[in-house]
């Protein structure tokens, strides 16, 4: 491809598209960088997310702090029996974080070597979670 388009570009041709998509100069064996990166930082921020709503949801099961144990008033709602009970759909967020995390993976894949299966993978699990946010 590159070959040819060096050819058309010294006889003052514009550039072709390959199989709809315009030529591309890869960097670092990538083939789109910025949609990469951006997926990257998706997959970063949702990876964040989790652990953030994980870290809130083991402190609900941990006793009130130190203060309360001296004696003193504690702002911390009191501990509940299970993570459940805590926060019904935790199982939910979870599954929907994972959708989200291999929603993100497939794209960086899809966007660094784009192939027959990694176009479907990232399809289709990009539909999976739009499907999955639907009422």
């Amino acid at each position: 491809m590159s070959d040819v388009e060096h050819r058309r570009r010294l006889a003052g041709k514009p550039p072709m598209k390959y199989h709809g998509k315009w030529p591309f100069l890869r960097v670092l064996g990538m083939q789109e960088v910025a949609s990469v990166l951006f997926s990257i930082a998706n997959l970063v921020v949702h990876l964040y997310g989790f652990d953030f709503l994980t870290d809130k949801i083991n402190a609900l099961k941990k006793p009130s702090s130190s203060l309360a144990a001296a004696g003193g008033e504690s702002l911390a709602p009191p501990p509940k029996a299970s993570s459940r009970a805590a926060y019904p759909f935790l199982w939910l967020w979870r599954a929907y974080t994972v959708m989200h995390l291999n929603a993100w993976v497939w794209s960086a894949i899809f966007h660094t070597r784009d192939t027959r299966l990694t176009e479907r993978l990232d399809y289709c699990s990009a539909i999976a979670v739009v499907v999955a946010g639907e009422r």
